[in-house]
């Protein structure tokens, strides 16, 4: 981002100020991070994954958020549609329950022999439930067979490979 902002002639220290936040790990710090950039009135708030975006969306309704990427936007109502995020937030996406289909299909388009499909899916997380729906009954549609495997640790990967 830095260097993209140089290449556009902002030059920090002299006509920008980047003011970096970070939770490290730990999810409740986020909210009161997100209230802070926002008392300090800056012009922009960028936010890497949905729950930084989460606690932006409830610090501000008026600067915009920039979502660099996060997952489901759309499932976890984050914004109104894809097309047209509404509110104060715009920016990129990872994962979307309604893209589910046509990750298969190039997946099929890759491997034409491809009938079986596994799965992981963060079990910890809510936005997990919707995408694994989706894809089940876009794989369904494809004639292919997804076996999905809820997991909450690195240990649980490990298990699932076997």
């Amino acid at each position: 981002m830095r260097r993209g902002l140089r290449d556009l002639g902002y030059v920090e220290g002299q006509n920008i100020r980047i003011e970096v936040r970070s939770a490290a790990g730990k999810p409740e710090l986020l909210r009161g991070l997100a209230e802070e950039l926002a008392r300090h009135k800056v012009d922009v708030i960028v936010a890497r994954l949905t729950p930084p975006v989460w606690a932006g969306k409830e610090a501000t309704q008026t600067i915009p958020i920039v979502m660099a990427p996060a997952g489901a936007p759309l499932e976890t109502g984050l914004i109104a549609s894809l097309s047209h995020p509404g509110g104060n937030i715009t920016g990129l996406s990872i994962t979307s329950a309604e893209t589910s289909g046509k990750r298969l299909q190039l997946m099929r388009e890759l491997l034409p022999t491809l009938q079986r499909i596994a799965m992981l899916a963060n079990a910890a997380d809510p936005i997990s439930k919707s995408l694994v729906a989706e894809t089940e009954r876009a794989a369904q549609i494809l004639g292919l067979q997804i076996d999905s495997i809820p997991v909450k640790s690195g240990e649980e990967i490990v298990l699932a490979r076997t």
